[in-house]
């Protein structure tokens, strides 16, 4: 899904998406592993738009305890993003650019980005690495620059290739340097509530600003 996709992404189509766990199985009809279903999320959740479908159940309580924990803080993390992906949907409505790119379409100059099709930016703030086998081992590329790991808050030089074993709970997720992130409210559904208070992220070696979108109006950011 996600080479096909990031293949869509430089063919002019601006936003795609996939059915989180698969449609079907043509062997078997049953439904996929846990942990795969557990990594598909993860990456479901943090692509365009999220879908949790298929010809079988699809909803993490039909995949266990700990598939029902890390969907629901992958899906809190997704709507807390609203105002970032909303923003970066009315850009691609807008200019065309793609909300899940290559790293190539960024960094046009990076030798390496054109051949990294195992990740992708999240609009040019997020760098997300799906973890893509059971055993949670995962390859990185981080282009040149400074990225902050989500998590932990490390700060990471690149470019640079990172050899990872990530536990299910974890994806990597890495910000941008020189990025101004606006995030809502912790929220249940689209809709439930406005987007306020922003709480915005900013990591800036110097002064920038951003148009955050949301239904309501644009806000301009200034750091």
């Amino acid at each position: 899904a996600l080479r096909a996709g990031l293949s869509l992404s430089l063919s002019g189509i601006s936003m795609w998406s996939h059915d989180i766990g698969g449609f079907w199985n043509p062997d078997s009809f049953q439904p996929p592993d846990p942990t795969l279903y557990v990594r598909w999320a993860q990456f479901g959740l943090l692509s365009c738009h999220a879908r949790f479908h298929g010809i079988r159940e699809r909803e993490p309580w039909h995949f266990g305890d700990k598939a029902v924990e890390v969907v629901r803080e992958f899906a809190r993390l997704r709507y807390r993003l609203l105002p970032y992906i909303y923003s970066l949907a009315r850009e691609a409505e807008a200019t065309g650019l793609p909300v899940v790119r290559p790293l190539v379409l960024e960094y046009p100059d990076d030798p390496v980005a054109p051949a990294v099709d195992y990740e992708y930016l999240l609009g040019p703030y997020l760098l997300v690495a799906p973890v893509m086998n059971e055993e949670g081992r995962c390859l990185v590329y981080l282009p040149p620059g400074i990225w902050y790991d989500w998590w932990s808050g490390e700060r990471l030089q690149g470019p640079r290739h990172l050899r990872l074993e990530v536990p299910l709970e974890r994806l990597p997720l890495y910000v941008r340097e020189d990025s101004i992130l606006a995030m809502a409210p912790e929220m249940e559904y689209v809709g439930q509530r406005e987007w306020r208070p922003l709480t915005v992220d900013v990591r800036l070696s110097a002064g920038g600003e951003t148009t955050v979108w949301s239904p309501e109006q644009p806000v301009r950011i200034a750091g």
